[in-house]
Order: C-alpha cells, then structure tokens, then sequence
C-alpha cells in the first residue's frame, strides 16, 4: 500500500475502512535505507494531512536540532514549523517523532494517525486491549529517560510496527466515531486546529490593523470562526458569528458584549504544557466530550465486572439540582444508600445497598436521565484507589525496620560482670558527678536553713555571664575622650 507524495517518504491519508490507513509501515524507514534518502522524523515531521494544511506543496522551516524540548519525554529534538495554508495558523511540532511514532500520533496535534480521532478516544474505544508485555509508564522525572530508552531500544528491535497500535484491529464504536468526525470536517473549509489565533487586541478593543486590514488573526481577518465557544457556548458562538457577518469585525470590537468577551477569556485560559500532557494522556475536556458521546450511542451501558461497584456516576449536575431531586428519580429502583454531590465538579454518585438495583437504574436511564428540565449523564463509578496502609510508629526502645533490608541488626550480648564492676570502679575513682539537664527546676529544699551543704567536689557555682561587648560599644572607638 503506498501513500502520497507529502514529505518525500509519503504522507497521510485516513483509512477509515476494514482496513487501518496511516502511515504504511514501509514509509517510516531508515534514511541509509530509503529511497531518496530522507527519514521521517529527521528530514520530515511524522504528521498528519489535515496539519500540513490543502495547499500539497507546503515550504517548511527546519530549526536547529535541541532547540525544543518534548513535552512528554522531556528530550530535546529537532522542530519543524510551517504554515497549514494560506489563511491558516503556523504550526510546529509539540512532541519528538520517537513519541509520535510509539503512540501513532501526529507531532503538531495529536490526533491519532489511523483513524483522525484524539488519541484518548483511541485508547478508550479499541478492541483489541492494551499489550500485556508493555511497559510500565514512568511516574517520575528520574525514570522517564529511561522508560523512553526502552522504548527506542524496542523500535529499533522491531521496525516494522508490529503489534503497535496502528496494527490492532478496530471496534464498531471507534470506526463510526472516526467516520462522523471525517464527515463533519468536510463539511469545514478550513480545520478548526488550522485556524488562525484569536485576536488578543481585538478582544481588548484596542486593535489599530484591523482598521486597515492587515491583521491576520480572527476575526479581524475576515475569519468567522470560534471553536473555543463551539462546546460550551453555542448561542454566544451563533450570535457572534452572525452579528460579525453583518456590522462587521470593527464595530463588533467596539461594542462587545461582556457574556462573550468573558466566554473568549476563559477558553483561552491553562498551562499550554498542561494542556499538551492532559491531550498525550487523554484526560482533556475533548477526550471526554468524545468518550460521552460514544455512551449516549451504545445501546446500553456495560457493567463493570467487578460485582462490588454499585454506585453509579451522574454527570452534568447544575447548581439548581438537590440531593432529593436525584433521590425521587433513583428510589424507585432500589434502596439508595446515599446521594453525593460534587458541585466543583458538576457531578454526583448514586449508591445502591444492592449490585440489581444499580443495573436496573442503569439500563433504564440510560440516555433517558432528565432532572428539573436537564439532560444529565449517566455511568458507572469506577473504584476507588486503595487506601495506602497505616503508618506505625515506634515505641520508645524500638526501631522500626528499614525498607530494603532483611530487618534490624541484634542486639549486642551483654557485658560480663567483672567488666562491669571495672567500669564502676573508673567511675567512682574518678570523682564523676552526674550533672543536672539543663533547665531543669531546682529542688525544693535546694536554699535555706535546711538545704544541704553544697559537696566539695563539686566546686563552687559558675560566675553568671557576661553580657557581649561590641566594637561599636567602646566610648573611646572613634575619638571620644573620657570625663
């Protein structure tokens, strides 16, 4: 199967099919090994079509190699940066090639290369199950140069792909995801991940260019596009966009009303390394618009395995919704142990006392859960972590073991008696007075008539202490003559 003519070695076009499309397995090839000696992820970025934009000829901008460094690896490599199209934005690369390639991702957005979807949804919806000889992802700074040195050492081994993930074979619900979604940006002049930036003065009101037209950001390029409204402000999004086809981008910007500029600041609020790490993991609000949406179309939700789980999660719980309104809805399908509301998160957990009402209530309110007029989400809850296991404290005398040890070394036997009496008799010939600890409370008869005489090895009492003398408290230091 061969590819397009994009990047020398081939581009990418979605394989949206019975079979993965993608990058072909002989196209990603070492540069002594290629025909016109160029390798992907050195002499071109391992990206996907929609990134490199419609025009097929695209003039890319090679920097300086380490002059980025991975967000997800934490390495330095080689960046590219082009612009997707006329109109469009300027890209470049968020994470090295060695990444992309193991997780079969576009560099600039990644988004899966085989189906277009986020790389979430892919984890999430595919079939055929994670590798059982994967290995462990690293938690720490220390441990992630060496988890990705295995894994280069593991793509050196095995060149061809074989058992990545581009190769596994698809679910029902990932290749209709990845149909609509391939659909739906046909339907786009231009991909909303190519757009150009927004406007920061024009959402100030204080752009001057947008006056003259020369500036190239939205909208005051003529660009009539928000996707940062897109999800949660749909009718800001409508009336925005209608409003800016008829009075235009410069009046708009002087006469902007608060609800959206607020809707525009906020979307573009977050750490850009959060936000690219949260996309790489999968735990980023689109993942999870996804992931919903690919619940409300299963025909029913799948039960967890482990028989233990009664709970089930309700998503998308306003201010307005009570503890007794999810109650009215629940109680008909078995006695609720409790009702927990989360409102920082805008969800809740149902427990049931039994594992058959919990099914009941969710193969019944599936897709069908309205409360007080909105349409809420339902699921099952996943377990709770284990609770780490309490921490013991030492008793005075004894010493807790060590992790990593076989346990405490013994005790040493103890001394023979003649030894013992010997150190009594040093002690002794020594005249050795134990003294006080210091601030201890003299004794209540340590003065007056009936306080003992004070023993004559032990000496007189200690002069009190002299206060500190300074320099700067000499009268004589800088001159002065005495009276």
């Amino acid at each position: 199967k061969t590819m397009s003519s994009y990047g020398g070695d081939g581009g990418y076009r979605p394989g949206v099919g019975d079979m993965p499309g993608g990058w072909a397995p002989g196209a990603i090839v070492k540069r002594s090994n290629a025909p016109n000696g160029m390798e992907v992820g050195i002499d071109f970025p391992f990206v996907c079509e929609v990134c490199l934009g419609p025009n097929p000829y695209v003039r890319m901008v090679k920097g300086k190699p380490g002059d980025k460094i991975c967000k997800i690896s934490g390495r330095p490599f080689t960046t590219f940066r082009w612009r997707a199209g006329a109109g469009g934005r300027w890209k470049e690369c968020m994470v090295e090639a060695s990444v992309a390639k193991d997780k079969n991702i576009c560099q600039a957005c990644l988004v899966d290369m085989t189906y277009g979807v986020p790389v979430g949804v892919r984890d999430a919806l595919l079939a055929a199950g994670a590798d059982s000889n994967a290995l462990a992802v690293a938690t720490s700074d220390p441990n992630s140069s060496f988890y990705w040195q295995q894994k280069d050492a593991l793509a050196a081994t095995n060149p061809d792909g074989n058992g990545s993930l581009q190769n596994l074979e698809p679910s029902r619900q990932l290749l209709h995801m990845a149909r609509s979604i391939q659909a739906q940006d046909h339907k786009q002049t231009t991909a909303w991940r190519n757009l150009p930036k927004l406007c920061s003065f024009w959402l100030a009101g204080t752009c001057s260019r947008v006056v003259q037209h020369k500036c190239p950001f939205r909208p005051c390029n003529g660009t009539f596009e928000f996707p940062e409204l897109a999800a949660t402000h749909k009718e800001l999004r409508t009336a925005l966009i209608d409003r800016l086809k008829k009075e235009g981008a410069v009046t708009v910007m002087r006469d902007l009303d608060p609800d959206t500029k607020e809707a525009l600041h906020n979307a573009g609020k977050g750490n850009k390394e959060a936000a690219i790490k949260k996309r790489y993991d999968g735990s980023d609000d689109l993942t999870k618009r996804y992931l919903r949406r690919a619940r409300e179309e299963m025909p029913n939700l799948e039960a967890p395995k482990d028989m233990n789980i009664t709970s089930l999660w309700v998503g998308g719980v306003e201010a307005l919704i009570e503890e007794n309104d999810l109650k009215d809805v629940f109680y008909s399908f078995g006695e609720v142990r409790s009702i927990k509301l989360l409102p920082d998160r805008k969800c809740a957990f149902v427990d049931f006392t039994t594992r058959e009402a919990a099914e009941l209530a969710a193969s019944k309110l599936h897709r069908a859960l309205v409360v007080k007029g909105i349409k809420l989400d339902l699921d099952w809850a996943k377990p709770s972590a284990p609770k780490p296991a309490p921490t013991t404290t030492a008793t005075p005398g004894e010493l807790l073991p060590v992790p990593g040890l076989v346990g405490n070394a013994p005790r040493p036997p103890p001394l023979p008696a003649a030894m013992q009496m010997r150190l009594a008799a040093s002690v002794s010939n020594n005249n050795f007075v134990p003294t006080p600890p210091p601030g201890a409370p003299p004794s209540e008869d340590s003065s007056g008539p009936n306080a003992p005489k004070r023993s004559r090895l032990q000496g007189p009492p200690p002069p009190p202490p002299r206060p500190p003398q300074y320099p700067s408290m000499d009268p004589t230091r800088l001159g002065a003559k005495r009276s």
